[in-house]
């Protein structure tokens, strides 16, 4: 898995500003995924091979609502938990909810992106979530980063887990 996403160039290397703001010499770019529908369905496997082995409950998966809203919906489609994602930037028409789907409070989310960097993405819906009134302990990427997300969630009593860190990426480049 880890060498088909290289061969697809979904890390490539030289000079690139980060959605956080942050320089950085290498870019993850697994937007190229869902491209290659083989490839995607194993990425969404994987995912749901690391959260039965992490053995963490959940009621609903979420996604944070940039690029991994197609991964969730294959995990979803896999696993049979139902999705949910919270609304980063509420429009004020319409409903105005704060998180798409159907949800009862005090039920277990697990956040789910594709890259983790800083973790801020992640705990800001993380926060979405939880003011809702679920309960968020767990995150799961494709790839951390490995730049200080963890450190950041475990603030926040949430747990990152990974299918991949970029470090183990970068071996096969």
């Amino acid at each position: 898995m880890a060498r088909e996403l290289v061969a697809m160039g979904c890390v490539q290397r030289g000079d690139f500003l980060l959605s956080g703001g942050q320089d950085a010499s290498v870019y993850v770019d697994l937007r190229r995924v869902p491209s290659r529908f083989k490839t995607f369905v194993r990425l969404a496997r994987a995912m749901l091979v690391v959260m039965k082995a992490i053995k963490t409950s959940c009621d609903y998966i979420a996604d944070v609502p940039t690029a991994p809203s197609r991964l969730v919906g294959a995990i979803e489609i896999l696993s049979g938990i139902p999705s949910l994602s919270p609304v980063l930037e509420r429009k004020q028409t319409g409903l105005d909810l704060p998180i798409l789907g159907l949800y009862e409070k005090t039920k277990r989310v697990l956040l789910i992106d594709d890259v983790a960097t800083t973790g801020q993405s992640i705990t800001f819906a993380a926060r979405i979530l939880r003011k809702e009134g679920l309960v968020v302990k767990d995150a799961l990427v494709a790839v951390d980063r490995q730049q200080g997300a963890e450190k950041l969630l475990s603030s926040l009593e949430i747990r990152l887990h990974r299918v991949f860190t970029l470090s183990e990426l970068l071996k096969l480049t």
